[in-house]
């Protein structure tokens, strides 16, 4: 989830590792303007470290995703 998202439309683009990924299939966007949240669901299975950036009209996002191996 990213607070303070100031957006008013979902980001245009998705990076995971660098590759773009596809909505409603790589990932599932969920906006909620009212709270300044974008929830994002990845539809994969990590582990490691990942970099995730999230791109829009407005802002864009770039989070580390360290992972436990499980």
């Amino acid at each position: 989830m990213v607070h303070n998202y100031i957006g008013a439309a979902s980001p245009t683009q998705v990076l995971l590792d660098g590759a773009a990924l596809t909505a409603n299939s790589d990932y599932f966007i969920s906006l909620r303007p009212s709270a300044a949240e974008l929830w994002v669901t990845l539809n994969r299975k990590l582990a490691g470290t990942h970099t995730f950036q999230i791109t829009g009209a407005t802002a864009a996002y770039r989070l580390y995703l360290p992972l436990a191996a499980r």
